[in-house]
């Protein structure tokens, strides 16, 4: 398949500005940069590297379910499980976005920064070459992904034992979902390689402001209505990690001041959150397996997490 060079240039340029407006903003159209630069963020605080290793990524996604997977086997790893329990019928759709992702990664090398992570661009380029770009633009999946970048729709807990076994974990705006996670943390710790890693991008926001304009971050301490969260907030979530087993460190967060007139909204059983409960809004955490059998810990926060 041959390409017109003014396609290729506008292709470019509309690439570019995907990637630079995706890193700023968690809204934009293609996430999967915004995620992955977080990722790479708290991979370059804990000296991860992703040569070799296998990886898992812990709700995929229904809408863009290849994005996070290419872009980790772009940066080296070896393989990648998806997994999540909606997966896409429209394959087509996989395609576009899987094709928007590699070629943004690799027209965009410099500004991804897959340096913090000791990743070179003949490394990215290389891994390019294992993605049938011709199919992916034809929009056919089929064959058009590397064989080792596999997805599965399920819970991890369903995954056969040998498919449990990973070395990188990455999970974006899922452990907020988990109503028992910290059943799932305990089978994770029970089968990550010992130096592994798994980054988690946490979402405590009232998730009906993203179905809903008229809703706002902190609307469930108000009417205790949340919808599809399990409710946790920051302090309680960093222990049910420490207590499952994982050491902790915390590379960033985002937080908001509660408006002054707001506070007497608060229902009577969220009135003792602390300060750092209630203006946190989500938090970026690598998880590493504590030594021994017991608990974890808090190991340090990146810089100006808590500013």
């Amino acid at each position: 398949m041959t390409i017109d060079n003014s396609v290729l240039k506008k292709m470019h340029n509309d690439l570019k500005n995907i990637v630079d407006t995706a890193f700023n903003d968690f809204s934009a159209t293609y996430p999967a940069f915004h995620n992955f630069n977080q990722f790479l963020d708290a991979a370059k605080e804990t000296d991860t590297v992703l040569f070799g290793k296998h990886c898992i990524d812990i709700g995929c996604g229904s809408g863009r379910p290849h994005s996070i997977a290419s872009l980790l086997y772009l940066s080296g790893a070896a393989s990648v499980l998806g997994i999540d329990i909606v997966l896409p019928d429209n394959h087509e759709d996989s395609a576009s976005m899987a094709l928007m992702t590699v070629l943004g990664a690799v027209l965009n090398h410099e500004h991804m920064g897959f340096e913090r992570i000791g990743v070179s661009k003949d490394h990215v380029m290389s891994k390019l070459a294992d993605f049938d770009l011709s199919r992916l633009l034809s929009l056919e999946l089929e064959g058009a992904i590397p064989s080792v970048i596999l997805q599965k729709k399920c819970f991890y807990q369903d995954l056969e034992e040998s498919e449990k076994k990973f070395d990188i974990g990455v999970s974006h705006q899922v452990f907020e979902h988990i109503e028992h996670i910290g059943e799932l943390l305990v089978e994770l710790r029970a089968n990550i390689s010992n130096n592994g890693r798994i980054f988690a991008g946490i979402d405590y926001r009232d998730h009906r402001m993203y179905v809903d304009s008229s809703h706002g971050p902190w609307d469930y301490l108000f009417d205790d209505d949340g919808w599809q969260i399990n409710k946790i907030r920051h302090t309680e979530m960093m222990r049910i990690i420490t207590d499952s087993g994982f050491d902790v460190h915390i590379s960033s967060v985002d937080r908001q001041h509660l408006p002054p007139d707001c506070f007497d909204r608060l229902l009577p059983k969220y009135r003792d959150l602390s300060s750092d409960d209630i203006e946190i809004l989500s938090s970026r955490v690598m998880l590493l397996p504590a030594r021994g059998s017991g608990s974890g810990s808090i190991l340090k926060t990146g810089q100006d997490a808590f500013g």
